[in-house]
């Protein structure tokens, strides 16, 4: 999608990236063709962070309903 270019000066070894969801999120919706999903990104961000961290548990409909956006949106990538 052209982010990072070979002669990127911002280019460094991936050990060196420091990984923040919330702006990696925003930077691959600034591009037109995914700018469509960025709400859909941002609710699954924000309620699986949670889950995934161990701080809260949900019901079975719950993790399917996030499990079947998450996967939706996974496509359109």
């Amino acid at each position: 999608n052209g982010l990072i270019t070979k002669k990127s000066e911002e280019l460094k070894p991936f050990k060196y990236y420091k990984f923040d969801l919330y702006k990696m999120i925003n930077k691959i919706c600034k591009l037109k063709k995914y700018n469509h999903l960025k709400e859909n990104l941002h609710s699954i961000r924000t309620k699986t962070n949670f889950l995934i961290h161990g701080n809260k548990k949900v019901s079975s409909s719950e993790a399917t309903e996030m499990l079947k956006l998450t996967l939706k949106v996974v496509q359109e990538l």
